[in-house]
């Protein structure tokens, strides 16, 4: 049973494995079923893999922060992560000194929890402690549930892209969300 006692902090980058083992999990999980097999082995292998996370982690444009949990028994677990990237933009965004929300996966037994919630205002809380006067992030057209959840945090839809997301049978599409801290 997942507890709601969890810790958020920053991690090390003897922790890439862990981290890549959630978001490829998460990844898969919300994107899997719109893309060929073939992409999300390649997600995996590429942008998504240990190396390229522990690559970001020591990156200075990048941000990261995690919520770990200890359980009564066992090791400490990563059950969520928020990444920042400075340094990106797309046109529609209409708030100056901005950076961008690129990654936010919680473990699938986390959800509802408040984890989500608590590493969304600690990575805008970053961002405003790092001087940025505004974030964004894009969410893919078909997370209805996470479109819901960006737009109760306060943030508001500004535009569509073609998503990152390669070789879908289909045109798929992000919405660009943008939020003044």
């Amino acid at each position: 049973m997942p507890s709601h006692s969890y810790t958020l902090r920053q991690p090390t980058s003897g922790e890439a494995e862990a981290l890549s083992a959630l978001i490829c999990s998460s990844w898969t999980q919300a994107f899997g079923h719109a893309v060929p097999a073939s992409v999300v082995e390649e997600a995996i292998a590429g942008p998504l893999s240990p190396s390229t996370i522990e690559q970001q982690i020591s990156d200075p444009s990048t941000h990261f922060l995690v919520a770990s949990f200890q359980p009564q028994q066992g090791s400490e677990q990563i059950i969520g992560v928020a990444q920042l990237r400075a340094g990106l933009s797309e046109a529609c965004l209409q708030l100056p000194n901005s950076t961008s929300l690129r990654k936010l996966y919680v473990d699938a037994a986390h959800h509802g929890t408040g984890v989500a919630r608590d590493l969304l205002l600690a990575a805008e809380e970053t961002a405003r402690k790092d001087g940025w006067s505004s974030i964004w992030l894009t969410v893919w057209e078909g997370n209805a549930r996470g479109k819901r959840f960006y737009e109760k945090m306060g943030y508001e839809v500004k535009g569509q892209k073609p998503s990152d997301l390669r070789g879908g049978s289909r045109g798929i599409v992000d919405f660009v969300m943008e939020k003044a801290l």
